[in-house]
């Protein structure tokens, strides 16, 4: 009797340490593959521009900064609760020069995608509204070449 349970004991302890192995593996595959895929040009490009800190205005090119940094403040982190609605909102409905431009800010200060980390975002019931205007950012990065 003695001899079942600790063989039984054994082969739960062997499988639990394969589990986590897969687990851990698995995560820093992953992690691999997303790093990869931002530097694989995930980004989109300025209308009429191409570059877009040299040839934007210094109001432009502010807002962009402001709105990516605090796009990232808001999703770092656990947020369920309050939200800075306000900055989505602005950013939904910004020009495309300064819409690109933070998504190509945002790619190059926080090394991923913004796509990627609004698309993995969770929007709680309290900011359940949100999860529109986060579709709505969505649809219109893809249109300029910035997927998840």
């Amino acid at each position: 009797m003695k001899s079942s349970l600790k063989t039984t004991l054994i082969i739960s302890s062997i499988a639990v340490v394969i589990f986590i192995t897969l687990i851990i593996t698995l995560y820093f595959v992953g992690r691999k593959q997303g790093k990869k895929s931002v530097t694989d040009g995930n980004r989109g490009k300025l209308p009429e521009e191409t570059d877009w800190g040299n040839t934007l205005s210094e109001t432009e090119s502010a807002d962009i900064k402001r709105i990516a940094e605090a796009l990232h403040a808001d999703m770092k982190g656990i947020s369920m609760f309050k939200r800075n609605e306000a900055i989505y909102y602005e950013y939904c409905n910004c020009s495309d020069r300064v819409f690109i431009g933070v998504a190509n800010y945002f790619a190059d200060q926080y090394g991923a995608s913004l796509a990627k980390w609004i698309d993995d975002e969770y929007f709680s019931a309290v900011s359940f509204q949100l999860q529109g205007v986060a579709d709505a950012i969505l649809i219109r990065l893809a249109k300029h070449g910035i997927t998840a």
